[in-house]
């Protein structure tokens, strides 16, 4: 239980594992109300993986390639 919610362990983190230099003792996912999401609001941390083959530089193009795309979408 999570704030009163029932969560399912999907997976178990290292002690040494650590995120934007903080200690994390529990990731959950957070999932929005998008009736409710600032989308330009660059307040929240993630966690990501690359899927094979793709390079963090080509990540980072694509997620600069979507913010106009999402700005204009979701004003």
């Amino acid at each position: 239980m999570v704030d009163h919610t029932a969560r399912e362990i999907v997976g178990v983190l290292p002690p040494s594992f650590r995120f934007m230099d903080r200690e994390a003792a529990l990731v959950i996912p957070l999932r929005f109300n998008r009736n409710d999401v600032d989308l330009i609001n660059f307040s929240y941390r993630g966690i990501a993986r690359l899927k094979p083959g793709a390079t963090l530089t080509e990540a980072n193009t694509d997620v600069a390639r979507m913010l106009p795309i999402a700005s204009a979408r979701f004003p």
